[in-house]
């Protein structure tokens, strides 16, 4: 389904045919489990916001380290992963320590059992031309949709309507196995 070797721009056109992001389509989504992580909060509020009002239920952490943490923890627990490239975070006395790499953090999302196929979207804010195409190949490389800052949100309203239809889907297909009376 994430085919990493699509460009973004095919797989938003893909998403665009499949699902025409019209209203019917609102009743074959799930609702999905989204964990959320920026570095900034109002960054991580307008995500939530904007995943509410679209069905979605939303945790957000302030940074890689504690997205990593909360995945390994309880990351079957998440249908989709919203990642900022770049975060850092403050210790006690506000002072901005190491930054954590969303990207960092997806690697090792990759490795974790049973989590290997969870759809991750990188989003960023990085403005270097220079490394923009190498950015973007690594982070679809690794199965992840990329969208740039600030102008991105109606491509990430595509993206998690498409992985909410595809939950549904998928929930549709499963089939219940018959209990089995047994005689004693």
């Amino acid at each position: 389904v994430y085919n990493s070797n699509m460009t973004m721009e095919n797989k938003l056109k893909q998403i665009e045919l499949e699902i025409g992001l019209k209203k019917e389509n609102q009743e074959q989504q799930a609702s999905l489990n989204v964990l959320v992580a920026d570095d900034e909060p109002g960054i991580r509020e307008i995500h939530e916001e904007f995943l509410k009002a679209w069905g979605h239920k939303v945790k957000t952490v302030p940074d890689g380290e504690a997205l990593f943490e909360e995945l390994y923890k309880n990351g079957k627990e998440y249908d989709l992963v919203i990642t900022d490239k770049t975060m850092s975070s403050r210790d006690e006395n506000e002072e901005i320590r190491i930054k954590k790499d969303g990207i960092e953090a997806l690697k090792k999302l990759r490795k974790i059992e049973g989590l290997e196929n969870i759809p991750v979207i990188v989003v960023t804010g990085d403005d270097d031309p220079n490394s923009k195409d190498s950015l973007k190949n690594t982070i679809e490389s690794l199965g992840a949709y990329y969208l740039k800052k600030p102008n991105y949100l109606s491509d990430l309203e595509k993206i998690v309507k498409r992985i909410a239809i595809e939950k549904a889907a998928a929930e549709k297909l499963k089939i219940k196995k018959p209990e089995i009376e047994t005689t004693e």
